[in-house]
């Protein structure tokens, strides 16, 4: 089986070198790579998989960690307007009645497929050479150490909302804002109200010049959280410019649980039968693709545990869904055991996927995917409006 990812020689990248979206085709089937970043960064991943969707593609979101995207005082604001001119040029007839702004959580993605929308990213990634270069960060941000950004820091940025974004909602009616609400321990040090946390074990405080370190505080999760200065500030922006808004939380198990019930709601307002379960670790989410199938989603991280399962029990029981494709990153054998175990006991799985979400595998999702949509009609839908989703206020 061949790796599609040598079809690179007819790429374009939509964004810059430090923020790349790459574009090529399989059989006239747009692929959109996010591949820059840790983890190939949220913000990145977000756009590559809101493009496929909208483009009726694949996104590929490869491991690769490439840490171009050094820090620096305008980095928001350049990565925000690159952002809205990508959508303006990818996806020019765009519904702007609503609009999903949120973390990296994948509730948002799938809230903006389910509205027929596009997804703004409110945090963006970048990385510190040094600890001095602490001294520099203006946005609110939350510095980590992990294995894959070794020797480097991370800069989890997490602003106010950026005037490009404003500029692209000028006619937005509806903005849907979501975000986990999951908290963590971080110490606070500088005058920027940056925050450190260690991620990696070997990594400790003593890490950061002690004179910095302080108080030790609670925030929203570094990846699946929005600060509550950010919520505030939107929730002020769409007061005063007279625009709807829904505020989407929870913890991120629960968001989890209602992407499943989002999706399974879109199916019921067309009336049509889910014909499939598509369980998603790590990342993995192609709402294109699962929308196409009739597929109800399941996000997780790595591990099902036994709250996953009594919520999958319980869902199968009330769609008397038997059949179910899994989609695995590989990142640690024991969560693809762990998967195993417990899916094939619910159902009769036809696809199970252990090469992450990345067309460099022939065993992906994305790969398995791409062959799939040469063979798959697209469908019309009637898109959930902002009354249909106003069971998920909280």
């Amino acid at each position: 089986m061949a790796v599609i990812n040598n079809l690179l020689s007819e790429q374009e990248n939509l964004g810059d070198t430090d923020f790349k979206i790459i574009r090529f085709y399989h059989k006239g089937i747009p692929i959109f790579r996010a591949s820059t970043g840790k983890d190939t960064g949220k913000s990145e991943v977000g756009l590559a998989k809101m493009l496929a969707f909208h483009n009726k593609g694949v996104s590929d979101t490869t491991w690769r960690t490439e840490q171009t995207s050094k820090y620096h005082p305008g980095l928001v604001d350049e990565r925000a307007e690159m952002i809205a001119n990508i959508y303006r040029k990818e996806v020019p007839d765009a519904n702007m009645d609503t609009v999903v702004l949120g973390s990296a959580h994948r509730i948002g993605v799938y809230l903006a497929a389910a509205t027929n929308s596009l997804f703004l990213p409110m945090q963006f990634l970048s990385f510190l050479e040094t600890w001095k270069q602490t001294e520099d960060i203006v946005t609110p941000a939350i510095i980590g150490c992990d294995y894959d950004a070794d020797p480097m820091l991370y800069a989890w940025l997490k602003p106010k909302l950026p005037q490009a974004y404003k500029e692209l909602l000028k006619n937005t009616k509806n903005i849907i804002l979501a975000r986990s609400t999951n908290r963590e321990v971080y110490r606070k040090f500088g005058k920027n109200q940056v925050h450190f946390s260690a991620f990696d074990p070997k990594y400790d405080f003593f890490k950061a010049p002690k004179i910095l370190l302080s108080e030790a505080l609670e925030e929203y999760n570094w990846e699946f959280g929005l600060r509550d200065e950010q919520v505030d500030g939107i929730r002020e922006y769409c007061r005063e410019s007279c625009k709807n808004l829904l505020i989407v939380e929870g913890t991120k198990e629960l968001l989890n649980c209602k992407i499943s019930g989002i999706v399974h709601r879109l199916y019921q307002k067309n009336r049509v039968e889910p014909q499939r379960f598509v369980f998603n670790s790590y990342w993995i989410s192609h709402p294109y693709y699962e929308f196409s199938t009739l597929s109800v989603p399941f996000c997780t991280y790595r591990l099902l545990t036994k709250r996953n399962l009594d919520f999958i029990g319980k869902f199968q029981q009330k769609t008397k869904i038997l059949n179910a494709d899994a989609f695995v990153n590989d990142f640690g054998g024991d969560g693809i055991q762990n998967i195993e175990k417990y899916l094939y006991a619910y159902f009769n799985i036809e696809s199970f996927c252990k090469g992450a979400d990345t067309l460099d595998k022939p065993d992906s999702s994305s790969s398995y995917i791409a062959r799939r949509l040469t063979e798959i009609q697209p469908r019309k839908w009637k898109f959930l409006s902002m009354d249909d989703l106003r069971y998920l206020k909280k």
